[in-house]
């Protein structure tokens, strides 16, 4: 006697694994929309050395192949689904903040799945280091980390991050 192949159990419990497969997929792609929308990309960054470590990100100084030029890259610490999708809402924030005293975003992507964005990487110390070195502390330092400050809050995003270490100056004085 032999086993009708569409009754076959072992069978049976496979399809039902695949479909809950792919329902299970579906339903991850809508609970990390942005995490699902990025595309693993072939590693276009290169020489990478790390510049920082926080909470949240570790930042890297990267070489990016097709503009050639450095920039940096940040990545998150915690390697968690809520986690990666926390730091790439945060990464699409940064986009909507075009502002002289706000670094620019200029890339979101996955290398091997882990998300990353770059922006532009400013060669000059932080606002610690300034701090350190008196002669340098200008009220107008001061006046360009509250203008972009007061940006932000007009588009309604808190930066809940705000220290002297995270406040860079670079060339021209620009802060």
């Amino acid at each position: 006697m032999s086993k009708n192949p569409k009754s076959d159990p072992t069978r049976l419990i496979n399809q039902w694994n695949d479909q809950l497969g792919k329902l299970y997929k579906e339903a991850e792609e809508t609970l990390f929309p942005i995490y699902y929308s990025l595309k693993d990309t072939e590693s276009r960054y290169t020489i990478s050395t790390v510049i920082g470590i926080g909470g949240e990100k570790i930042v890297e100084r990267v070489y990016d192949l097709q503009t050639g030029r450095f920039v940096a890259r940040a990545r998150p610490v915690k390697k968690s689904m809520e986690c990666c999708e926390h730091f790439l809402r945060e990464a699409r924030l940064l986009t909507e903040l075009q502002h002289p005293n706000i670094i620019p975003v200029y890339d979101l992507g996955l290398v091997d799945k882990e998300p990353f964005f770059t922006m532009e990487f400013i060669q000059s110390g932080n606002l610690k280091e300034m701090l350190l070195d008196q002669k340098k502390i200008k009220l107008e330092v001061f006046l360009q980390v509250c203008d972009a400050i007061a940006f932000a809050h007009s588009k309604g995003i808190l930066n809940l991050d705000i220290k002297p270490e995270n406040i860079h100056a670079g060339a021209f004085s620009k802060v």
